[in-house]
């Protein structure tokens, strides 16, 4: 009877017995969750004990709103490759971001790629929430991670730039040569084309080229209409410590093909605005 109910379609009939029943095996729970849709993985994420086979199929398979719960899942278990996947799958999402860097299991190395990944406000409001335990280790990791910026020399690119003027006077700075420069590693001509292409400081772009968070790299490419290939070109040999994953590959597609250029245009604008203002000397009077 519990079998029946659990894989009912009706999630009002399967949902309490998903969540709760202790009669489930994991091979019927790893089943439902490859199977059914997103009601009753959401109902799945909340049981205690989840085994890793089957985190592993609802992070796969899990909208949004799931993967938030199964974060919240204290008694869940993770696979590494879950870890890393769910990881991953934080990138813009603030909430999930804070979910994550409360759990006690989270791995050293995945707490501080999450970190990175992370905006100022979601980084001060983990340490304020957080258990004193927890909020040394995240303390300690934001630390490292500001040393490690500090120490990054600042880069020379006056030949890239000479190259990139060149080609832009000559109207052959375009999707196809930005594309060349990525796909054969030239990254100091494609942080400088970025640049010229949106009228903006050469480090603003470095800055969001050596970054971790390959969402912001989206708005300069739109806004210079760069085609996919182009920006997915980027993305994956970019020089990273930890090349982009496939699932945040395919987010940042998804979320690419959904960014207007109106938009990007108006967010490079309101950054160009922002690095004048940063730069006026102070008026006296």
């Amino acid at each position: 009877m519990i079998q029946h109910l659990a894989w009912d379609d009706d999630i009002s009939v399967a949902g309490e017995v998903l969540t709760h029943s202790s009669r489930l095996s994991s091979e019927a729970l790893l089943q439902i969750a490859g199977t059914k849709g997103q009601d009753h993985l959401f109902a799945i994420s909340a049981r205690e004990n989840l085994p890793k086979r089957v985190t592993d199929v609802i992070i796969n398979r899990g909208e949004d709103r799931v993967i938030r719960r199964l974060a919240k899942n204290a008694s869940a278990q993770f696979s590494d490759d879950g870890y890393s996947n769910i990881v991953a799958r934080a990138e813009g999402d603030d909430e999930l971001i804070e979910i994550l860097g409360l759990r006690l299991d989270l791995p050293a190395k995945l707490l501080r790629d999450l970190l990175r990944r992370a905006k100022d406000t979601v980084r001060a409001r983990l340490l304020a929430i957080a258990p004193p335990a927890v909020r040394d280790e995240i303390q300690k990791v934001l630390n490292d991670i500001a040393q490690a910026g500090a120490a990054a020399p600042r880069r020379n690119y006056g030949v890239a730039e000479e190259l990139v003027k060149l080609m832009k006077q000559l109207n052959e700075l375009d999707d196809a040569a930005v594309y060349n420069f990525a796909e054969t590693g030239k990254f100091d001509e494609v942080t400088v084309a970025l640049a010229v292409l949106n009228d903006m400081p050469i480090e603003m772009i470095e800055r969001l080229m050596l970054g971790p968070r390959s969402d912001l790299i989206l708005i300069p490419c739109r806004s210079a209409r760069l085609n996919w290939p182009t920006v997915e070109s980027i993305l994956c040999k970019r020089p990273m410590t930890h090349p982009i994953d496939e699932v945040t590959l395919k987010v940042a597609e998804r979320d690419y093909r959904r960014l207007s250029m109106e938009t990007a245009q108006r967010t490079v604008r309101f950054w160009q605005l922002h690095n004048r203002l940063e730069k006026q000397p102070m008026a006296v009077g």
